[in-house]
């Protein structure tokens, strides 16, 4: 093999472990941050941009190789039978192909980098109110599937997912823009955090039985019902939208974010798949895919409609 297959073999390797196709959860709350403080402020600095986006990157990575390290602990993923390319983790430690403490050394190193851009960025803002937002959101990366509180193990899980991805890192993104932080910016962050949320949650049918043998409590295995956990996914996807609709309504998100309804055709595919009898969970893998469209889809047109409106400059 040639020096460079290798690197691209190591390359396609790490970005399965990473399973770095689900970033847009991370890069789009960016974007969707950032755009609201463009809109009130006029100007955003694109360095601030740059770094706030890598240390988003950097510890999405992290805590999806911390969940697979959990998960592996745990016995979860080995248990499942069943995973899917949505669900189940990436299987490389099941598989043996990556030793479990190279996925967590790994996980480390994505951290360190993370610390090393919140450092920079509070440099460059000088505002150590940014400390907060970095500590808290490695704190839910480590919490969220390692112990001893293993939030995702005792259904909280979801609720830290959305809070992480919504409004810890819009705010984030907004605060590092304008250091302050107001409640438009949190109400702009709750559907955001929302569709993140429901990805996870989504993703979890499929995984149901084997979380349910190694004692995941995850939101599907509480609820224990596939027809109630279909309906709270549907009804949640609404509530997006209506909650949307107000905030354009409230003059709080700009007349231009109509935009984001041009998804409305792939919200009546999402209902409608969600809504059959199914008789194994693989029969709803088209919805894992569609809920990951929506949610990037769905920030970035909201993001656009912030950098589309005049800004208000206040």
């Amino acid at each position: 093999m040639s020096k460079r297959a290798e690197i691209a073999a190591t390359f396609d390797l790490w970005w399965r472990a990473t399973r770095a196709p689900f970033l847009s959860a991370s890069i789009t709350p960016v974007l969707a941050g950032t755009a609201v403080a463009y809109h009130q402020a006029g100007e955003i600095d694109g360095l601030i941009l740059l770094l706030a986006l890598c240390g988003a990157i950097c510890a999405h990575l992290g805590a999806n190789l911390f969940n697979d390290y959990g998960d592996h602990l745990s016995g979860s993923d080995e248990i499942n039978q069943d995973y899917t390319p949505f669900s189940g983790g990436s299987r490389l430690i099941q598989t043996g192909i990556i030793q479990p403490h190279k996925i967590r050394r790994a996980a480390i190193l994505c951290f360190v980098i993370t610390i090393i851009i919140g450092v920079l960025l509070i440099n460059l803002i000088q505002n150590w109110t940014l400390l907060l937002f970095g500590s808290l959101g490695l704190l839910i990366g480590l919490i969220y599937s390692l112990a001893p509180l293993k939030l995702a193990y005792r259904g909280l899980g979801e609720i830290v997912v959305s809070f992480a991805f919504g409004p810890l890192i819009v705010t984030g993104s907004y605060f590092v823009q304008t250091q302050r932080i107001n409640w438009q910016i949190l109400l702009i962050s709750v559907p955001v955090g929302l569709l993140v949320g429901l990805i996870l949650f989504i993703n979890e049918v499929q995984d149901e039985e084997a979380d349910r043998r190694s004692g995941k409590a995850t939101l599907v295995v509480w609820i224990n019902n596939p027809y109630r956990s279909m309906q709270l996914f549907r009804y949640t996807l609404l509530i997006c939208y209506l909650f949307t609709a107000i905030l354009i309504m409230l003059n709080i998100v700009p007349i231009t974010a109509l935009i984001l309804f041009l998804t409305l055709p792939l919200l009546r595919r999402l209902w409608h798949i969600s809504k059959q009898s199914f008789t194994h969970p693989n029969e709803i893998l088209p919805a894992n895919g569609m809920t990951i469209q929506l949610q990037m889809l769905f920030t970035v047109l909201l993001a656009a409609s912030f950098f589309l409106s005049k800004p208000l400059i206040r």
